[in-house]
């Protein structure tokens, strides 16, 4: 995500560096672009995620901008075995390959990292962040964690609702309707997780009798009682970003950050 070399390589686009699934066909790579981490996906010849940014804006530092790339791990295998009680299967199996990068701020100083997963079929990441000022706690302001859409992409997305409406002002406690094969466009209060994307794939998948369309979801995982549940929203020309929770959403009670 950062630079690793300070002020001279933050005008500067580090060489991206990819982590591949196992069987070769999915790549996630993460560079440093001008002082700003990004990274993008790529499923055979097809690009899904477009170049987005990565970062953090926490009551520590602004860890968005002004950034280093320091260094990339070697790749390793990763497996885990677990079960989900109330889903269609039950018992969970899964090998990646894992890649940490490690980014600093313009003094070189190792401010957080991000901890890519890829199998054959997904793409997750996480940050691991680093106290800095003496903090004895951390709290995250926003998130610049974002979604870059090739062009012509259709969504199939749910709207949130206003919060406090709805019967007995429980809204959003659960969904409204999804809107379906919709262009890729804004919505006051966002849209709730999962959303579901459809890419008209290149001509050279096309080719291989394959369907025309490749189909991406974006969702959040391991959403507990550490860490807020979040929300997409539209912020910019084919971008989605992480939103956090409204004042309106926990009735003054605790905060909005975590």
């Amino acid at each position: 995500m950062r630079k690793s070399l300070s002020i001279i390589l933050s005008a500067i686009s580090l060489a991206a560096t990819a982590q591949v699934s196992p069987n070769g066909e999915l790549k996630a790579s993460v560079e440093c672009v001008n002082g700003i981490p990004a990274y993008s996906v790529v499923l055979g010849n097809d690009t899904v995620i477009c170049k987005s940014p990565l970062g953090l804006k926490t009551n520590m530092a602004d860890n968005t901008k002004n950034l280093q790339l320091l260094s990339v791990s070697e790749t390793k295998s990763v497996s885990e075995n677990y079960t989900l009680p109330s889903t269609k299967i039950k018992n969970i199996s899964y090998t990646a390959n894992e890649m940490t990068y490690k980014f600093g701020d313009e003094k070189g100083k190792n401010v957080f990292d991000v901890v890519m997963h890829v199998d054959n079929s997904n793409v997750a990441f996480k940050y691991i962040v680093y106290a800095q000022r003496d903090r004895k706690s951390c709290l995250v302001e926003m998130e610049s964690t974002s979604y870059v859409l090739p062009q012509g992409t259709k969504t199939f997305l749910c709207p949130q609702m206003y919060a406090q409406s709805g019967f007995a002002r429980t809204a959003p406690s659960y969904e409204t309707y999804y809107e379906y094969d919709a262009d890729m466009k804004a919505n006051k209060e966002g849209y709730t997780f999962p959303g579901m994307f459809k890419i008209t794939a290149q001509q050279s998948n096309k080719m291989k009798g394959t369907s025309p369309y490749i189909w991406v979801m974006l969702s959040e995982t391991n959403v507990a009682g550490n860490y807020c549940a979040s929300r997409l929203m539209y912020t910019a020309d084919r971008t989605y970003s992480i939103a956090y929770p409204v004042e309106r959403e926990f009735g003054g009670i605790g905060s909005c950050a975590p």
